[in-house]
């Protein structure tokens, strides 16, 4: 017994990191509902505050500053939440619609950016406004999409 305690050690050690290593995540909707709820949170005011963030009262380098962290938020959010796995189709809804929620946002932000660039570099209002208008229909569906996530939420965090 004595000869085989280390290697009992030795197993139970390694049972312990393969339980916590990030490739062995479980499935499970309560974590997808709680990525979701989390990354909802930090886009929420961002995207509340996009209109009057690129106002015209706004300074172009103040816009990108917003416009780069709004980005960023979108494209961080869609990474987490695509990473959790879900264990119920509707789970496999959820995370389905909050991460392309959230690629919507990042996209939009993407587009907002380069329409500022376009304005510093003095490109005309008929150029630029095709990219705001597309802008502005992804940042709408990734709103409609997490509105209809949230509605999920409670169906699924059980």
């Amino acid at each position: 017994m004595i000869r085989c305690l280390p290697f009992l050690v030795l197993v139970a050690l390694l049972a312990a990191l393969a339980a916590a290593a990030p490739g062995s995540a479980r499935a499970d909707d309560a974590a997808v509902a709680a990525s979701v709820t989390k990354w909802s949170l930090r886009i929420t005011p961002k995207a509340q505050a996009l209109s009057t963030k690129i106002s015209a009262s706004t300074s172009p380098d103040e816009a990108l500053v917003f416009l780069r962290s709004f980005t960023k938020v979108g494209r961080q959010g869609a990474a987490a939440i695509a990473s959790t796995k879900p264990s119920t189709a509707k789970g496999t809804k959820l995370k389905t619609l909050a991460t392309r929620s959230f690629v919507n946002f990042g996209n939009a932000g993407a587009l907002l950016i380069k329409a500022v660039q376009m304005v510093k570099a003095g490109k005309t209002q008929a150029e630029v406004t095709p990219v705001v208008n597309q802008a502005v229909r992804l940042a709408n569906t990734g709103s409609a999409q997490l509105k209809q996530a949230a509605n999920l939420i409670p169906t699924v965090a059980r």
